[in-house]
Parts: structure tokens; C-alpha cells; sequence
């Protein structure tokens, strides 16, 4: 993975963490730090962070319950 990509995943990743998770849509998130194409997106972010970004957002909501 490439330096710039690497850091636009964290910053979605630290995003989907701080965001609410009822008003958080994935796909909205992803294009405002430049990923376009959503199976790039998903996939690329499991390969780094071992989850789906559903379930980063489905592990914070599980932690406010």
C-alpha cells in the first residue's frame, strides 16, 4: 500500500471511531478522503485494519450500548 493511502485509511478509520454511529455513512465518509470506488475502499481497509468498516462502526455502536 502507498504512503498517502495508508494515511487516508487511518483517517477514516479515527473518522468512523469519533463519528456518531447513527448519523456515520460509510460510503460518504470514504469519498470525502478521495475513495471513489467502494469494493477498493472495503478491501483495502480490511487488508489493513483485519475488519470491514461496517464493523469498526458496528464495534463503537456495541460500546455506547
Amino acid at each position: 500500500m502507498r504512503y498517502l493511502e495508508v494515511r487516508r485509511l487511518n483517517a477514516v478509520r479515527q473518522q468512523l471511531k469519533a463519528s456518531e454511529p447513527e448519523n456515520c455513512t460509510i460510503a460518504i465518509l470514504a469519498s470525502q478522503f478521495g475513495f471513489y470506488s467502494p469494493s477498493h475502499f472495503t478491501r483495502d481497509y480490511k487488508t489493513m485494519f483485519g475488519e470491514l468498516p461496517s464493523e469498526t462502526l458496528q464495534n463503537k455502536r456495541i460500546s455506547y450500548s
